[in-house]
């Protein structure tokens, strides 16, 4: 008896390999496919400025790092002792406002540089909703938990999702003729908005993304949603809130993402990076035993061998790890 639909995505003509730059925005679920990325030593970045949900954000966050736009003091603002700005996720916070500014700049120029060069850009809109700020007149990233009275929630409708797009598309492949640009609908139920308007709202963004691909040649869909909601369609597959997609259901897309983007070398290469990797978090208890030093000798040896063939890998903090029991 087969417990899930097995709805197989279209594997893609253009591969992903680890010399590619990749970018990824979005909502929480770029995190997790940034992080596996990340684990198997992709030339990888994720977020800029913390998770952002609603397209309106991704988008200004975008051209802002395009056009390099500053922060600067009228962007943020103090709140018991910390500083925020309604540009960034609430992880993005400082001490002082000169903190903040340095660190949100020095994102803007380090993504400047690497969306100057990358070779894909994935961007996974969360949610069609947004709160807008009454004060400032704009949309905000994050609302900080501040007062509900100081926003204004909206439904940002298909065809401005569209219209902001694709005059962001050709800022984009003005700014690097070579991208490509992956969307995905975060599966990630936004439940607060109640169940029907978290149905409504993915329908928008599933809406605009379509139409957005069937007008550029460069952008791509990866269906994230449609796997979890539509292929594995079961409670089993969240969190205990009923919300979030749980590791189960993560691996199961993670899967079916190698196998649309991924040749048969990077899968190689991704085998024994996830050796590595594995090996580098596993806890010996006595690291001075023979054992333990022999352990650490097979993955030291590995990781060189890895190196020496492919020497895009960054296994930096591995060697170091693994040899330091060498003689």
């Amino acid at each position: 008896m087969k417990f899930h639909l097995g709805f197989q995505p279209a594997v893609s003509s253009t591969k992903i390999t680890h010399q590619d730059g990749v970018l990824l925005i979005g909502s929480c679920f770029s995190e997790h496919i940034g992080n596996r990325l990340s684990d198997l030593k992709f030339n990888v970045n994720t977020n800029p400025f913390g998770i952002v949900f609603n397209p309106k954000s991704i988008e200004a966050s975008l051209n802002r790092i395009i056009h390099k736009q500053y922060f600067n003091a009228k962007d943020v603002f103090e709140k018991e002792g910390l500083w925020y700005s309604f540009d960034a996720h609430s992880s993005v916070s400082a001490e002082t406002q000169d903190e903040l500014l340095k660190v949100l700049n020095h994102s803007i120029d380090s993504w400047h540089d690497e969306l100057k060069t990358a070779h894909w850009l994935t961007i996974t809109f969360g949610s069609a909703f947004a709160y807008q700020n009454i004060e400032q007149d704009k949309i905000v990233a994050n609302c900080h938990k501040l007062p509900q009275a100081v926003f204004q929630k909206q439904l940002i409708e298909v065809q401005t999702i569209i219209a902001d797009y694709t005059v962001l598309v050709q800022s984009l492949i003005k700014f690097n003729p070579l991208l490509k640009i992956i969307f995905t609908v975060s599966p990630v139920k936004h439940l607060r908005d109640g169940v029907v308007e978290n149905n409504l709202s993915k329908s928008i963004l599933i809406q605009s993304v379509h139409q957005l691909i069937k007008e550029n040649a460069n952008c791509f869909y990866f269906p994230a949603y449609e796997l979890v909601n539509d292929d594995l369609r079961d409670y089993r597959f969240y969190e205990s809130d009923m919300a979030h997609p749980n590791k189960q259901a993560i691996d199961y897309v993670w899967k079916r993402f190698e196998e649309v983007y991924f040749n048969e070398k990077t899968n190689a290469i991704n085998e024994k990076v996830n050796q590595i990797h594995q090996a580098y978090h596993h806890r010996l208890f006595n690291e001075t035993t023979n054992s333990s030093l022999k352990f650490k000798h097979k993955f030291y040896q590995l990781c060189v061998n890895l190196q020496a063939q492919y020497p895009y890998l960054d296994l930096t903090k591995e060697l170091h790890y693994f040899n330091t029991y060498q003689d």
